[in-house]
Protein backbone atom coordinates (compact mmCIF):
# COMPACT_ATOMS: atom_id res chain seq x y z
CA UNK A 1 0.00 0.00 0.00
CA UNK A 2 1.39 3.56 -1.00
CA UNK A 3 0.87 6.77 0.84
CA UNK A 4 1.14 10.30 -0.40
CA UNK A 5 3.74 12.08 1.97
CA UNK A 6 4.65 15.97 2.07
CA UNK A 7 8.11 16.20 3.29
CA UNK A 8 9.56 20.03 4.28
CA UNK A 9 13.14 19.92 4.84
CA UNK A 10 13.01 22.44 7.37
CA UNK A 11 9.85 24.11 9.13
CA UNK A 12 9.87 27.30 6.25
CA UNK A 13 10.94 25.67 3.35
CA UNK A 14 8.51 24.51 0.62
CA UNK A 15 7.01 21.01 0.63
CA UNK A 16 8.01 18.39 -1.83
CA UNK A 17 5.32 15.58 -2.86
CA UNK A 18 6.26 11.71 -2.98
CA UNK A 19 4.66 8.91 -2.63
CA UNK A 20 6.40 5.76 -0.66
CA UNK A 21 5.34 2.71 0.81
CA UNK A 22 3.37 2.14 3.68
CA UNK A 23 5.34 1.12 7.04
CA UNK A 24 8.62 3.46 5.83
CA UNK A 25 10.28 4.62 8.25
CA UNK A 26 11.26 8.72 8.84
CA UNK A 27 14.72 7.79 8.84
CA UNK A 28 14.21 5.43 6.00
CA UNK A 29 12.73 8.36 4.28
CA UNK A 30 15.47 10.64 5.26
CA UNK A 31 17.97 8.56 3.43
CA UNK A 32 17.27 9.82 -0.06
CA UNK A 33 17.65 13.84 1.19
CA UNK A 34 20.29 13.85 3.37
CA UNK A 35 22.85 14.88 1.21
CA UNK A 36 21.11 17.90 0.21
CA UNK A 37 19.91 18.87 3.69
CA UNK A 38 22.49 21.67 5.45
CA UNK A 39 22.73 20.40 8.71
CA UNK A 40 22.39 16.33 9.84
CA UNK A 41 18.57 15.62 11.01
CA UNK A 42 17.55 14.48 14.74
CA UNK A 43 14.04 14.10 14.63
CA UNK A 44 10.72 14.83 12.96
CA UNK A 45 7.50 15.86 13.05
CA UNK A 46 4.61 14.62 11.42
CA UNK A 47 1.00 16.73 10.96
CA UNK A 48 2.30 19.01 14.15
CA UNK A 49 3.81 16.07 16.50
CA UNK A 50 7.13 15.56 17.43
CA UNK A 51 8.38 11.98 16.51
CA UNK A 52 11.56 9.90 16.39
CA UNK A 53 13.41 9.34 13.29
CA UNK A 54 12.47 5.89 14.20
CA UNK A 55 8.28 6.57 13.54
CA UNK A 56 6.94 4.35 11.20
CA UNK A 57 4.46 6.19 8.93
CA UNK A 58 1.23 4.32 7.95
CA UNK A 59 -1.33 7.08 6.46
CA UNK A 60 -0.85 10.29 4.20
CA UNK A 61 0.82 13.10 6.05
CA UNK A 62 3.37 15.97 6.01
CA UNK A 63 7.20 15.66 7.49
CA UNK A 64 9.35 18.14 8.37
CA UNK A 65 12.70 17.06 8.95
CA UNK A 66 14.27 18.68 11.78
CA UNK A 67 17.70 19.36 13.01
CA UNK A 68 19.30 21.35 16.21
CA UNK A 69 17.79 24.67 15.31
CA UNK A 70 14.91 23.33 16.07
CA UNK A 71 13.64 23.02 19.99
CA UNK A 72 12.93 19.65 20.25
CA UNK A 73 15.54 18.09 17.90
CA UNK A 74 17.70 20.30 20.33
CA UNK A 75 16.64 18.93 23.47
CA UNK A 76 16.86 15.11 21.64
CA UNK A 77 20.26 15.49 20.59
CA UNK A 78 21.17 17.05 24.72
CA UNK A 79 19.57 13.57 25.67
CA UNK A 80 21.49 11.51 23.57
CA UNK A 81 24.88 13.61 24.58
CA UNK A 82 24.07 12.72 28.36
CA UNK A 83 23.09 8.98 27.30
CA UNK A 84 26.40 8.98 25.33
CA UNK A 85 28.50 10.32 28.68
CA UNK A 86 26.99 8.31 31.09
CA UNK A 87 27.40 5.21 28.79
CA UNK A 88 31.78 6.10 28.87
CA UNK A 89 31.81 6.73 32.11
CA UNK A 90 30.02 3.65 33.11
CA UNK A 91 32.86 1.74 30.63
CA UNK A 92 36.03 4.03 32.45
CA UNK A 93 34.92 4.21 35.70
CA UNK A 94 32.41 1.52 36.89
CA UNK A 95 29.15 1.25 38.15
CA UNK A 96 29.68 3.39 41.04
CA UNK A 97 30.56 6.41 39.42
CA UNK A 98 27.75 8.79 40.23
CA UNK A 99 26.94 11.19 37.28
CA UNK A 100 24.73 14.52 38.08
CA UNK A 101 23.43 16.27 34.88
CA UNK A 102 23.11 19.67 36.60
CA UNK A 103 22.29 22.93 34.35
CA UNK A 104 22.79 24.61 31.09
CA UNK A 105 25.73 26.75 31.04
CA UNK A 106 27.81 28.41 28.19
CA UNK A 107 25.80 26.46 25.57
CA UNK A 108 26.60 23.31 27.38
CA UNK A 109 25.63 20.99 29.66
CA UNK A 110 27.59 21.56 33.09
CA UNK A 111 28.03 17.59 35.35
CA UNK A 112 29.66 16.20 38.08
CA UNK A 113 31.03 13.04 38.85
CA UNK A 114 31.58 11.33 41.76
CA UNK A 115 33.62 8.33 41.43
CA UNK A 116 34.10 5.69 43.90
CA UNK A 117 35.85 5.79 47.32
CA UNK A 118 38.30 2.55 45.85
CA UNK A 119 39.16 5.14 42.82
CA UNK A 120 42.26 5.92 42.35
CA UNK A 121 43.30 9.09 40.13
CA UNK A 122 46.15 11.00 39.25
CA UNK A 123 48.30 13.79 37.14
CA UNK A 124 47.23 17.47 37.14
CA UNK A 125 43.30 18.13 37.63
CA UNK A 126 44.01 21.51 35.11
CA UNK A 127 44.66 24.67 35.60
CA UNK A 128 43.83 26.58 39.60
CA UNK A 129 40.65 26.73 40.18
CA UNK A 130 38.82 25.49 36.73
CA UNK A 131 40.02 21.77 37.42
CA UNK A 132 37.86 18.69 36.55
CA UNK A 133 37.54 17.09 39.98
CA UNK A 134 34.32 14.88 41.28
CA UNK A 135 31.52 17.21 43.24
CA UNK A 136 27.49 17.07 43.07
CA UNK A 137 25.49 17.12 46.28
CA UNK A 138 24.95 13.71 47.79
CA UNK A 139 21.55 13.03 49.73
CA UNK A 140 21.08 12.44 53.27
CA UNK A 141 23.41 9.74 54.57
CA UNK A 142 26.40 10.23 52.23
CA UNK A 143 29.92 11.06 52.88
CA UNK A 144 29.60 13.92 50.73
CA UNK A 145 29.96 15.26 47.38
CA UNK A 146 33.78 13.43 45.87
CA UNK A 147 34.69 12.26 49.18
CA UNK A 148 34.96 9.15 50.47
CA UNK A 149 34.19 7.83 53.76
CA UNK A 150 37.50 8.77 54.86
CA UNK A 151 37.44 12.02 53.21
CA UNK A 152 39.89 11.23 50.89
CA UNK A 153 38.97 13.05 47.17
CA UNK A 154 39.62 11.50 43.75
CA UNK A 155 39.81 14.01 40.94
CA UNK A 156 39.42 13.24 37.36
CA UNK A 157 42.48 14.26 36.11
CA UNK A 158 42.71 16.27 33.09
CA UNK A 159 44.26 12.94 30.95
CA UNK A 160 40.86 10.77 32.28
CA UNK A 161 38.69 13.69 30.84
CA UNK A 162 40.31 13.02 27.16
CA UNK A 163 40.52 9.37 27.57
CA UNK A 164 36.37 10.06 28.25
CA UNK A 165 35.86 11.94 25.50
CA UNK A 166 38.11 9.02 23.14
CA UNK A 167 35.62 6.32 24.28
CA UNK A 168 32.68 8.76 23.57
CA UNK A 169 34.15 9.23 20.00
CA UNK A 170 34.81 5.61 19.63
CA UNK A 171 30.88 4.75 20.54
CA UNK A 172 29.78 7.63 18.00
CA UNK A 173 31.99 6.05 15.49
CA UNK A 174 30.75 2.53 15.57
CA UNK A 175 27.01 4.22 15.25
CA UNK A 176 25.41 2.12 18.11
CA UNK A 177 21.54 1.99 18.13
CA UNK A 178 19.59 3.22 21.02
CA UNK A 179 17.36 0.92 21.93
CA UNK A 180 13.80 2.62 23.32
CA UNK A 181 11.82 0.10 24.96
CA UNK A 182 8.35 0.47 26.53
CA UNK A 183 7.94 -0.71 30.08
CA UNK A 184 5.66 -0.99 33.12
CA UNK A 185 6.42 1.62 35.78
CA UNK A 186 6.68 -0.74 38.72
CA UNK A 187 9.18 -2.64 36.65
CA UNK A 188 11.40 0.35 36.48
CA UNK A 189 11.33 1.67 39.21
CA UNK A 190 12.40 -1.60 40.59
CA UNK A 191 15.63 -1.25 38.18
CA UNK A 192 16.27 2.22 39.09
CA UNK A 193 16.56 1.32 42.75
CA UNK A 194 18.74 -1.93 42.13
CA UNK A 195 21.40 0.24 40.18
CA UNK A 196 21.45 3.07 42.84
CA UNK A 197 18.46 5.87 40.91
CA UNK A 198 16.27 6.53 43.68
CA UNK A 199 15.71 9.64 42.93
CA UNK A 200 14.11 8.24 39.49
CA UNK A 201 12.79 5.93 41.33
CA UNK A 202 10.94 7.94 44.07
CA UNK A 203 9.79 10.14 41.26
CA UNK A 204 7.81 7.68 38.86
CA UNK A 205 6.10 6.21 41.94
CA UNK A 206 4.58 10.10 42.57
CA UNK A 207 3.43 10.20 38.71
CA UNK A 208 -0.26 9.60 38.96
CA UNK A 209 -1.46 7.77 35.28
CA UNK A 210 1.78 6.35 34.48
CA UNK A 211 1.41 2.94 33.79
CA UNK A 212 4.75 2.26 30.93
CA UNK A 213 7.95 4.02 30.63
CA UNK A 214 10.29 4.12 28.20
CA UNK A 215 13.93 2.69 28.58
CA UNK A 216 16.77 3.58 26.44
CA UNK A 217 19.23 1.36 25.70
CA UNK A 218 23.43 1.92 24.50
CA UNK A 219 25.28 -0.82 24.23
CA UNK A 220 23.82 -2.64 26.94
CA UNK A 221 23.68 0.30 29.36
CA UNK A 222 20.08 1.10 30.13
CA UNK A 223 18.65 4.22 31.57
CA UNK A 224 15.37 6.39 31.26
CA UNK A 225 15.36 10.11 30.00
CA UNK A 226 11.92 12.03 28.91
CA UNK A 227 11.15 12.97 25.58
CA UNK A 228 12.61 11.59 21.59
CA UNK A 229 16.13 10.01 21.54
CA UNK A 230 18.31 10.01 18.71
CA UNK A 231 18.10 6.23 16.64
CA UNK A 232 21.58 5.96 17.25
CA UNK A 233 24.99 7.17 18.46
CA UNK A 234 26.07 8.37 15.32
CA UNK A 235 23.69 11.32 15.45
CA UNK A 236 25.27 12.31 18.29
CA UNK A 237 28.42 15.04 16.85
CA UNK A 238 30.12 16.99 16.90
CA UNK A 239 30.80 17.37 21.23
CA UNK A 240 33.80 18.43 23.23
CA UNK A 241 34.60 17.99 26.70
CA UNK A 242 35.57 20.92 28.89
CA UNK A 243 37.12 21.05 32.38
CA UNK A 244 34.57 23.62 34.24
CA UNK A 245 34.72 24.60 37.91
CA UNK A 246 34.64 21.19 39.60
CA UNK A 247 32.85 19.44 37.03
CA UNK A 248 32.80 18.36 33.57
CA UNK A 249 30.77 20.34 31.02
CA UNK A 250 29.35 18.94 27.41
CA UNK A 251 30.37 21.21 24.69
CA UNK A 252 27.50 20.85 21.33
CA UNK A 253 26.85 23.00 18.74
CA UNK A 254 24.33 25.86 19.19
CA UNK A 255 21.05 26.55 17.14
CA UNK A 256 22.97 29.38 15.31
CA UNK A 257 25.69 27.51 13.80
CA UNK A 258 24.45 23.86 13.80
CA UNK A 259 27.63 22.59 12.39
CA UNK A 260 30.40 23.45 14.82
CA UNK A 261 31.21 24.13 17.97
CA UNK A 262 30.52 27.52 19.11
CA UNK A 263 33.70 29.69 21.00
CA UNK A 264 34.18 28.50 24.51
CA UNK A 265 33.99 31.28 27.18
CA UNK A 266 34.05 31.10 31.29
CA UNK A 267 30.85 32.31 32.09
CA UNK A 268 32.03 32.52 35.94
CA UNK A 269 29.15 35.27 37.24
CA UNK A 270 26.33 32.25 35.95
CA UNK A 271 28.21 29.51 37.40
CA UNK A 272 28.64 31.29 40.33
CA UNK A 273 24.79 31.91 41.10
CA UNK A 274 24.31 28.63 39.88
CA UNK A 275 26.01 26.97 42.45
CA UNK A 276 24.74 29.67 45.20
CA UNK A 277 21.11 28.24 44.07
CA UNK A 278 22.04 24.80 44.51
CA UNK A 279 24.03 24.93 47.85
CA UNK A 280 20.77 26.75 49.06
CA UNK A 281 18.70 23.62 47.43
CA UNK A 282 21.21 20.88 49.15
CA UNK A 283 20.54 22.92 52.64
CA UNK A 284 17.00 22.65 51.95
CA UNK A 285 16.98 18.99 50.63
CA UNK A 286 15.05 20.08 47.69
CA UNK A 287 17.46 18.85 44.93
CA UNK A 288 14.68 16.96 42.91
CA UNK A 289 10.79 17.14 41.79
CA UNK A 290 10.06 14.43 44.13
CA UNK A 291 11.10 15.98 47.22
CA UNK A 292 9.36 18.88 46.55
CA UNK A 293 6.42 17.29 46.12
CA UNK A 294 7.03 15.57 49.43
CA UNK A 295 7.18 18.98 50.88
CA UNK A 296 3.55 19.98 49.01
CA UNK A 297 2.21 16.88 50.14
CA UNK A 298 3.20 17.16 53.88
CA UNK A 299 1.87 20.61 54.13
CA UNK A 300 4.53 22.19 53.87
CA UNK A 301 4.42 25.04 50.76
CA UNK A 302 3.49 27.73 52.79
CA UNK A 303 7.18 27.20 54.27
CA UNK A 304 8.55 26.62 50.81
CA UNK A 305 6.53 30.28 49.44
CA UNK A 306 8.34 32.03 52.49
CA UNK A 307 11.90 30.89 52.36
CA UNK A 308 12.11 31.56 48.62
CA UNK A 309 10.48 34.38 48.77
CA UNK A 310 12.69 35.46 51.76
CA UNK A 311 15.72 35.11 49.93
CA UNK A 312 14.50 36.86 47.07
CA UNK A 313 13.90 40.39 49.01
CA UNK A 314 17.40 39.66 51.16
CA UNK A 315 18.77 39.78 47.57
CA UNK A 316 17.27 42.62 46.09
CA UNK A 317 17.99 44.87 49.55
CA UNK A 318 21.61 43.68 49.38
CA UNK A 319 22.02 44.86 45.73
CA UNK A 320 20.39 48.49 47.00
CA UNK A 321 23.25 48.83 49.40
CA UNK A 322 25.56 47.96 46.83
CA UNK A 323 24.73 49.98 44.33
CA UNK A 324 24.20 52.75 46.89
CA UNK A 325 27.66 52.91 48.63
CA UNK A 326 29.23 52.75 44.97
CA UNK A 327 26.97 55.92 44.60
CA UNK A 328 25.96 54.78 40.99
CA UNK A 329 23.23 57.00 39.39
CA UNK A 330 21.94 54.44 36.29
CA UNK A 331 21.03 51.12 37.11
CA UNK A 332 20.44 48.83 34.23
CA UNK A 333 18.44 45.78 34.17
CA UNK A 334 18.77 43.31 31.70
CA UNK A 335 17.27 39.66 30.90
CA UNK A 336 15.61 37.02 28.40
CA UNK A 337 12.13 37.01 28.34
CA UNK A 338 9.50 36.15 31.32
CA UNK A 339 12.70 36.52 33.83
CA UNK A 340 11.26 38.94 35.96
CA UNK A 341 12.12 42.60 34.91
CA UNK A 342 9.50 44.66 35.42
CA UNK A 343 8.73 43.18 38.90
CA UNK A 344 12.25 43.05 39.41
CA UNK A 345 13.00 47.03 38.84
CA UNK A 346 9.83 47.83 40.67
CA UNK A 347 11.39 45.82 44.08
CA UNK A 348 14.73 47.51 43.89
CA UNK A 349 13.06 50.54 43.25
CA UNK A 350 11.52 50.01 46.87
CA UNK A 351 14.39 48.85 48.38
CA UNK A 352 16.66 51.78 47.61
CA UNK A 353 13.52 54.48 48.53
CA UNK A 354 13.48 52.76 51.69
CA UNK A 355 17.47 53.01 52.17
CA UNK A 356 16.58 57.51 52.04
CA UNK A 357 16.74 59.31 49.15
CA UNK A 358 14.09 59.99 46.86
CA UNK A 359 12.72 57.47 44.95
CA UNK A 360 14.52 56.13 41.53
CA UNK A 361 13.16 56.86 38.03
CA UNK A 362 12.05 53.97 36.29
CA UNK A 363 12.70 54.14 32.50
CA UNK A 364 11.48 51.21 30.40
CA UNK A 365 13.45 50.79 26.74
CA UNK A 366 10.15 49.90 25.08
CA UNK A 367 8.82 53.28 24.99
CA UNK A 368 12.09 53.46 22.65
CA UNK A 369 11.42 51.50 20.23
CA UNK A 370 11.37 53.15 16.63
CA UNK A 371 8.16 54.15 14.93
CA UNK A 372 6.81 50.96 13.27
CA UNK A 373 6.86 52.57 9.74
CA UNK A 374 10.55 52.44 10.07
CA UNK A 375 10.87 49.56 12.51
CA UNK A 376 13.24 46.41 10.94
CA UNK A 377 11.47 43.24 8.92
CA UNK A 378 13.04 39.67 8.99
CA UNK A 379 13.04 37.36 5.39
CA UNK A 380 9.29 36.81 5.73
CA UNK A 381 8.72 40.49 5.76
CA UNK A 382 7.80 40.31 9.72
CA UNK A 383 8.68 42.99 11.67
CA UNK A 384 11.42 42.42 14.11
CA UNK A 385 11.45 44.21 17.67
CA UNK A 386 14.15 41.84 18.85
CA UNK A 387 17.38 43.93 17.57
CA UNK A 388 18.87 46.86 18.83
CA UNK A 389 18.46 47.88 15.16
CA UNK A 390 14.83 48.20 16.18
CA UNK A 391 15.36 50.62 19.03
CA UNK A 392 15.76 54.88 18.82
CA UNK A 393 18.90 54.72 20.83
CA UNK A 394 20.29 58.17 19.62
CA UNK A 395 17.01 59.30 21.79
CA UNK A 396 17.56 56.77 24.27
CA UNK A 397 21.05 57.79 25.10
CA UNK A 398 20.22 61.51 25.17
CA UNK A 399 17.20 61.29 27.66
CA UNK A 400 19.28 59.54 29.71
CA UNK A 401 22.12 62.36 29.08
CA UNK A 402 19.59 64.89 29.65
CA UNK A 403 18.72 63.97 32.90
CA UNK A 404 21.61 62.49 34.69
CA UNK A 405 23.09 66.52 34.23
CA UNK A 406 19.94 67.44 35.94
CA UNK A 407 18.05 69.04 32.66
CA UNK A 408 14.55 68.24 31.77
CA UNK A 409 13.99 65.32 29.21
CA UNK A 410 10.76 65.18 27.48
CA UNK A 411 10.58 61.29 27.65
CA UNK A 412 8.18 59.10 25.49
CA UNK A 413 5.39 56.86 25.81
CA UNK A 414 5.42 53.80 22.89
CA UNK A 415 1.60 53.50 21.76
CA UNK A 416 1.42 49.62 20.86
CA UNK A 417 -1.77 49.94 19.05
CA UNK A 418 -0.61 53.31 17.05
CA UNK A 419 2.90 52.07 16.57
CA UNK A 420 4.53 55.48 17.62
CA UNK A 421 6.31 57.26 20.36
CA UNK A 422 3.97 60.05 22.13
CA UNK A 423 5.73 62.76 23.64
CA UNK A 424 4.83 65.83 25.88
CA UNK A 425 3.52 63.59 28.72
CA UNK A 426 6.64 62.87 31.07
CA UNK A 427 8.66 65.97 30.87
CA UNK A 428 10.57 65.34 33.70
CA UNK A 429 13.84 66.81 35.96
CA UNK A 430 15.82 64.78 38.35
CA UNK A 431 17.01 66.11 41.51
CA UNK A 432 20.18 65.82 42.40
CA UNK A 433 21.34 62.58 43.04
CA UNK A 434 18.17 60.40 42.08
CA UNK A 435 18.40 57.11 40.15
CA UNK A 436 17.45 56.20 37.22
CA UNK A 437 16.85 52.44 36.64
CA UNK A 438 16.36 51.19 33.18
CA UNK A 439 15.11 48.10 32.30
CA UNK A 440 14.81 46.55 28.87
CA UNK A 441 16.23 44.03 27.03
CA UNK A 442 19.56 45.30 25.38
CA UNK A 443 20.42 47.54 28.77
CA UNK A 444 23.70 45.53 29.00
CA UNK A 445 24.68 46.04 25.21
CA UNK A 446 27.11 49.31 25.06
CA UNK A 447 25.65 50.58 22.29
CA UNK A 448 22.67 51.62 24.08
CA UNK A 449 24.27 53.23 26.61
CA UNK A 450 27.05 54.66 24.59
CA UNK A 451 28.54 57.94 25.20
CA UNK A 452 27.15 57.84 28.77
CA UNK A 453 29.70 57.27 31.61
CA UNK A 454 30.90 53.59 32.66
CA UNK A 455 31.29 55.01 36.32
CA UNK A 456 28.24 55.99 37.15
CA UNK A 457 26.53 52.45 35.94
CA UNK A 458 25.37 49.34 38.10
CA UNK A 459 24.54 46.72 35.80
CA UNK A 460 22.41 43.72 36.92
CA UNK A 461 21.63 40.51 34.60
CA UNK A 462 18.53 38.87 35.66
CA UNK A 463 17.18 35.04 34.77
CA UNK A 464 15.55 32.07 36.86
CA UNK A 465 18.36 29.58 36.94
CA UNK A 466 16.41 26.81 37.61
CA UNK A 467 18.56 23.83 39.95
CA UNK A 468 15.56 21.76 40.97
CA UNK A 469 16.40 18.84 38.37
CA UNK A 470 13.55 16.02 37.29
CA UNK A 471 16.41 13.76 39.04
CA UNK A 472 19.88 12.98 38.39
CA UNK A 473 20.26 12.84 34.96
CA UNK A 474 17.37 14.95 33.54
CA UNK A 475 17.85 18.65 34.08
CA UNK A 476 14.81 21.19 34.23
CA UNK A 477 15.43 23.72 31.47
CA UNK A 478 15.58 27.16 32.37
CA UNK A 479 13.52 28.29 29.16
CA UNK A 480 10.79 25.67 29.47
CA UNK A 481 10.18 27.46 32.97
CA UNK A 482 10.21 30.96 31.42
CA UNK A 483 8.24 29.33 28.47
CA UNK A 484 5.61 28.57 30.55
CA UNK A 485 5.50 32.05 32.48
CA UNK A 486 5.56 33.81 29.19
CA UNK A 487 2.53 31.80 27.85
CA UNK A 488 0.47 32.21 31.58
CA UNK A 489 1.24 36.07 31.19
CA UNK A 490 0.59 36.20 27.39
CA UNK A 491 -2.88 34.75 28.22
CA UNK A 492 -4.11 36.68 31.59
CA UNK A 493 -2.93 40.18 29.88
CA UNK A 494 -3.48 39.98 25.83
CA UNK A 495 -5.72 37.12 25.32
CA UNK A 496 -3.04 35.14 23.41
CA UNK A 497 -3.81 31.50 23.27
CA UNK A 498 -0.93 29.20 24.48
CA UNK A 499 -0.22 28.51 21.11
CA UNK A 500 0.03 31.63 19.35
CA UNK A 501 2.95 31.88 22.11
CA UNK A 502 4.42 29.06 21.86
CA UNK A 503 4.86 29.03 17.86
CA UNK A 504 6.52 32.46 18.69
CA UNK A 505 8.92 31.36 21.14
CA UNK A 506 11.65 30.54 18.56
CA UNK A 507 12.01 33.60 17.22
CA UNK A 508 12.21 35.27 20.90
CA UNK A 509 14.97 32.60 21.63
CA UNK A 510 16.91 33.79 18.60
CA UNK A 511 16.66 36.89 19.57
CA UNK A 512 17.97 36.43 23.33
CA UNK A 513 21.28 34.81 21.76
CA UNK A 514 21.65 37.03 19.55
CA UNK A 515 20.85 40.58 21.98
CA UNK A 516 21.08 39.21 25.94
CA UNK A 517 22.76 36.22 26.38
CA UNK A 518 26.33 38.07 24.49
CA UNK A 519 26.33 39.94 26.97
CA UNK A 520 25.51 38.46 31.21
CA UNK A 521 29.27 39.03 31.25
CA UNK A 522 29.03 42.52 31.42
CA UNK A 523 26.93 42.42 34.57
CA UNK A 524 28.41 43.56 38.32
CA UNK A 525 25.56 41.53 39.70
CA UNK A 526 23.74 38.27 38.63
CA UNK A 527 19.72 38.06 40.02
CA UNK A 528 18.45 34.74 40.01
CA UNK A 529 14.75 34.91 40.12
CA UNK A 530 13.97 31.26 40.07
CA UNK A 531 11.25 30.65 42.69
CA UNK A 532 11.76 26.78 44.02
CA UNK A 533 7.82 26.57 43.86
CA UNK A 534 6.63 28.23 41.03
CA UNK A 535 6.34 24.98 38.57
CA UNK A 536 3.55 23.46 40.65
CA UNK A 537 1.94 26.89 41.19
CA UNK A 538 1.92 27.30 37.04
CA UNK A 539 0.31 23.80 36.51
CA UNK A 540 -2.73 25.07 37.58
CA UNK A 541 -2.78 27.85 34.81
CA UNK A 542 -0.36 26.58 31.95
CA UNK A 543 -2.48 22.96 31.55
CA UNK A 544 -5.77 24.05 30.40
CA UNK A 545 -4.47 26.09 28.10
CA UNK A 546 -2.28 23.31 26.74
CA UNK A 547 -4.68 21.55 26.51
CA UNK A 548 -6.74 23.07 24.11
CA UNK A 549 -3.52 22.40 21.57
CA UNK A 550 -5.08 20.19 18.97
CA UNK A 551 -3.09 17.59 16.58
CA UNK A 552 -1.99 19.43 13.70
CA UNK A 553 -1.28 22.74 15.05
CA UNK A 554 2.41 23.34 15.16
CA UNK A 555 2.73 23.94 18.57
CA UNK A 556 1.35 20.69 19.51
CA UNK A 557 4.24 18.43 20.06
CA UNK A 558 5.96 21.14 22.23
CA UNK A 559 2.72 21.59 23.80
CA UNK A 560 2.70 17.46 24.24
CA UNK A 561 6.18 17.90 26.00
CA UNK A 562 5.05 20.42 28.45
CA UNK A 563 1.96 18.29 29.88
CA UNK A 564 4.19 15.54 30.34
CA UNK A 565 6.57 17.70 32.38
CA UNK A 566 3.93 19.09 34.41
CA UNK A 567 2.41 16.18 35.17
CA UNK A 568 5.23 15.27 37.40
CA UNK A 569 4.51 18.23 39.99
CA UNK A 570 2.09 18.00 42.54
CA UNK A 571 0.12 21.30 42.38
CA UNK A 572 0.22 24.00 44.94
CA UNK A 573 -3.60 24.63 46.32
CA UNK A 574 -2.88 27.23 48.50
CA UNK A 575 -2.03 30.53 46.68
CA UNK A 576 -2.79 32.64 49.34
CA UNK A 577 0.82 32.37 50.51
CA UNK A 578 2.31 33.82 47.77
CA UNK A 579 2.65 37.92 48.23
CA UNK A 580 1.75 40.36 45.83
CA UNK A 581 5.01 41.87 45.50
CA UNK A 582 6.36 37.94 43.80
CA UNK A 583 7.93 38.01 41.15
CA UNK A 584 5.23 35.13 40.37
CA UNK A 585 2.44 37.33 40.50
CA UNK A 586 3.80 39.23 37.64
CA UNK A 587 2.70 36.50 35.53
CA UNK A 588 -0.48 34.83 37.29
CA UNK A 589 -1.59 37.90 38.51
CA UNK A 590 -2.54 39.77 41.54
CA UNK A 591 0.79 41.88 41.86
CA UNK A 592 0.32 45.12 43.32
CA UNK A 593 2.69 46.21 40.37
CA UNK A 594 0.01 46.69 38.34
Amino acid sequence: MAINIKIFKDPDADPVSCEIPAGTTIEELLGEYRSHLPYRIITARVDGDDVPLTHVLKKDCGVIFCDIRDNTANRSFQRGLSLLYLKAVRDLFGEDARVLIRNSVNRGIFTTIDLPGSFSGGGSAGSAGDGVTAGGAGNAGDCGAGVDCAGEKHPVTEQDLRKLEKRMWQLVDANLPIEVTKISKTELVTYLKHIGSGEKAELLKSVPGLKFINVCSLDGYKNYFYGIMPPSSGYVCPFALEPARGGVLLRFPHPSDPSKLSIYRRDAKIFAAYEEEQARLDGLRLNYISDLNKGVLSGGSAGIIHEAEERQAARIDELAGKILDAEKRIVLVAGPSSSGKTTFSMRLIEALAARGGAPPLYLGTDDYFLNREFAPRDKKGDYNFEGLDAMDVDLFVRNVGELLSGKTADLPRFDFITGEKVFGKRKTRLKDGRIVIVEGIHALNKKMTAGIDDAVKFKIYISPLTQLNIDEHNRVPSTDVRLIRRMIRDNRTRGRDAGGTIRQWPKVRAGESVNIFPYNNEADEIFNSTLVYELPVLKKYAMPLLEKIEPGDAAYGHAKWLLYFLSFFTPFTDESAIPPESILREFIGGSRFE
